[in-house]
């Protein structure tokens, strides 16, 4: 079995591969495919982690249906319908049920390995049907072994020999991508309410909870109490994400000698100075962001009042650090377990990921009150909160929420003008009416 491993290089930066469990080697052609395919695109550790995580599924098929995936390509053989419906099983599956998959194929590891040859027979191992997983991670899921199978078809086919044609080889890879495509379940369509802003009163219910002197409050240390609700505020005010803000250091605080206070996010991949093994970077592009007063008094309190006096955190730049004993100065590598917290004292549905979307509406909404047009403050969305394009999915569900309020307020308009017609016009027939009586 396989298994990912992520390592840092002497230069700082942070890699990933895929492990042979058995002789604790990377296996070689995913290895080949990440260094020349996509490290070569400069994608982020996130995305190379999927792709390989997915190939991982491939392997476990492979297994599961004594497929020796090299040689079937190398021979310019396709794979038949039954094996690809099999691997739509198999991408399926919860990570729950693959590690009811690796304990099967563990107990059969001096065994010789039985042909699975039916979907029911997988459901066996699992002692129950598959649950489904959403359409969303399927897709991809299947994106990226497609990408990975065809590429591999178009490697091994400058290697041809036997009478094996290389368009042959080429076809296995091209062929086996067009059937899996296939499978994919239609994604359900981009819905604004599925990353919801918080209510006026939820955000005030969130800030009872994290101010220091709440009996509500779920730390223990006072240091942990001023240190979490710096973040709360900064997340709400700036809407920047957790990985910007865990990548902050005290450099990037911007003081002005006025109320110009704010944020330099900035890109430090492959930094030998952070200990995380998991670097959390930011997603996009660099800027400043601003950062209001009251934000910014909670974030020098704690820098200034807390952070200086705490054991191991001169050893770091990174400004948010970890108060437990274990781990104490060190930076802290989530903000999760706040979010969690939060959540199991309010009931209310918040992660990090809540508060920039709150963020980003409250601004929305503030251009709106100011009387602007989408087209007038789009630049200025995409520079505060980080987004390359206004075609990115995140800024189109924001723009069509825009216009649906406009929308929906200029019918509002409408119908209240029509409304007054219509009282008109009966106040005119009332008159009518009276004296037609008289």
């Amino acid at each position: 079995m396989f298994e990912t491993k992520l390592y840092i290089e002497p230069s700082g930066q942070r890699n990933m591969v895929l492990l042979d469990q058995e002789t604790g080697l990377p296996d070689f052609w995913s290895t080949l495919y990440i260094t020349n395919s996509l490290r070569a695109r400069q994608l982020r550790l996130g995305s190379i982690e999927k792709h390989l995580q997915s190939i991982q599924l491939l392997h476990i098929w492979c297994q599961l249906r004594n497929i020796k995936i090299i040689q079937r390509i190398s021979s310019g053989e396709s794979f038949s319908i039954n094996e690809i419906d099999f691997l739509n099983t198999i991408l399926k599956l919860r990570a729950d049920e693959l590690e009811k998959i690796f304990t099967y194929e563990k107990s059969k590891l001096n065994k010789e390995i039985t042909k699975v040859e039916h979907p029911r027979s997988l459901w066996r191992i699992l002692e129950a049907a598959p649950r489904q997983i959403s359409p969303t991670v399927f897709n991809d899921r299947i994106h990226y072994i497609a990408k990975y199978v065809e590429w591999l078809a178009n490697i091994l086919s400058d290697k041809h020999g036997n009478g094996i044609t290389r368009e042959q080889i080429r076809s296995v890879g091209f062929n086996f991508k067009t059937h899996l495509n296939s499978l994919k379940i239609p994604a359900p369509k981009e819905n604004f309410a599925e990353s919801k802003s918080l209510k006026n009163s939820e955000i005030k219910r969130i800030l009872e909870i994290v101010d220091p002197n709440s009996s509500e409050n779920p730390w223990d240390s006072e240091a942990t109490k001023v240190r979490n609700l710096a973040i709360i505020l900064i997340l709400l005010d700036t809407g920047i994400r957790s990985g910007e803000l865990l990548n902050l250091k005290i450099t990037d605080v911007l003081q002005g000698k006025t109320k110009h206070h704010g944020l330099q996010i900035v890109q430090r991949s492959g930094s030998l100075d952070d200990p995380r093994k998991r670097q959390r970077l930011p997603k996009s592009v660099q800027r400043e962001v601003p950062l209001s007063d009251t934000a910014f008094r909670a974030l020098n309190v704690y820098v200034t009042k807390v952070r200086a006096i705490t054991p191991n955190a001169d050893q770091t730049q990174y400004i948010f650090v970890s108060h437990s004993n274990s781990t104490l100065g060190q930076p802290i590598k989530s903000i999760n377990s706040i979010t969690d917290s939060i959540r199991e004292i309010t009931s209310i549905d918040l992660t990090p990921h809540v508060l920039r979307h709150t963020a980003t509406w409250k601004y929305c909404v503030r251009m709106k009150k100011l009387g602007k047009e989408w087209g007038d403050f789009v630049e200025l969305l995409l520079l505060k909160f980080g987004w390359t394009s206004e075609k990115s999915r995140s800024v189109r569900l924001y723009a069509r929420q825009f216009v649906k309020e406009e929308l929906f307020e200029r019918q509002l308009e409408y119908q209240n003008e029509i409304e007054k017609e219509i009282r008109d016009a009966l106040e005119a027939m009332d008159k009518v009416t009276t004296k037609s009586h008289d």
